[in-house]
Formats: C-alpha cells, structure tokens, sequence
C-alpha cells in the first residue's frame, strides 16, 4: 500500500512539472458610477499545481473590487517560476452631485430644505453658495449636511429663482464645480 501512495505522488510531481509553459490570461474590467473598479483574471497554462496573481498595489487574487482609477500591474506565476506580466487600465466613472430643481419651504415637512445629495463619494472640501437674482449671497454652507431652509439672516426669502454654486472635490476627478438654479415655492 505504502508504494501504490508513493507512486501515486510521484506522478502527480511528474505531471505538474510536464506543465510548462506560458499562461493565458482572459481580463474583465468595469467601474460602475460611484464606485471604484473591479477587474477579474481568468488564468489557464502555467503549472496546475498553483498559480499566484500579486498585484502592484499589494493585493492579491484574480479579483479584486475596490480598484482606484489608475495602471495595475498583475503578475501571474506558478509553482514551477513562470510567470506573465499585464497591465490592466481601470477607468472610473465620474459621480455627480444631485440637487432638485425646486423645494417647498413651508414647514409641512414635506421638501422643507434644499442641498446637494449622492456626496457621500467625494472628501475634501464642500461649499454650497445660493444667489438671489442681483446676485447676493443669501445662503452658504462649508458641509453637505447643512441644508438650505430658504431663510437669509433668519428670514424668508421671497419664493422666485435662486441660483447657485457648488465647489466640491470628487475622490477620482479632483476640484469639481457645478451651478444651476433652484425655485422656491411655497
């Protein structure tokens, strides 16, 4: 019995090191809106036995999901010392702020206040201005989670169209600005 096992160690020793060779490697890639990438690596050739992925910003696995935009450079090598090389681009998409176009001050509860919304993605700075027409400043905020409440100094501003600015820094873009206007209606 004890020569049968052997045997059979041998030749899977055998076998492993027959595999020899180069690695083919199939890359799917995506980034959805918001998110950080991902990228997987289907891997066949090399040794059987095992085959490592080791990835330039220290991970490891032929999937990874919480990728940066940015230039990967994977390596592939088997037990035997093969090993392949790739370069894989991940490309974020941009994630905008969202603001609606109006809101209702009126104390119903009910689109009482107005800000930016889907900014759990972006760090750094945040500042948020509104202009009246003859373009005073009658709101500002330096945090996305201080809303606007249609007041200046305290009191109603007239219902009307506001225009406003919004300086925010977007974690794949950089510096980001956006503008529009906002209705008040009561």
């Amino acid at each position: 019995m004890k020569k049968i096992i052997f045997a059979l160690c041998l030749f899977a020793s055998f076998f492993a090191k027959s595999q020899v060779g180069t690695f083919t490697i199939s890359i799917t890639k995506g980034a959805s809106a918001c998110e950080k990438g991902w990228a997987k690596l289907i891997i066949s050739g090399g040794s059987v036995v095992s085959n490592t992925v080791n990835w330039s910003n220290g991970l490891v696995g032929n999937y990874q999901n919480t990728l940066d935009s940015g230039l990967y450079s994977v390596t592939v090598a088997d037990s035997l010392g093969n090993d392949t090389v790739v370069q894989i681009y991940i490309e974020a998409k941009e994630c905008p702020i969202h603001v609606s176009a109006s809101f209702t001050p009126n104390g119903d509860g009910t689109h009482d206040t107005w800000g930016a919304s889907n900014t759990k993605y972006h760090e750094g700075e945040y500042i948020i201005q509104v202009f009246n027409r003859w373009g005073q400043k009658v709101f500002e905020a330096k945090n996305e989670f201080e809303p606007w409440d249609g007041r200046s100094f305290g009191s109603p501003v007239p219902d009307g169209t506001y225009y406003y600015i919004i300086e925010y820094t977007d974690s794949n873009f950089g510096e980001k600005k956006a503008h529009g206007t906002v209705t008040i209606l009561r």
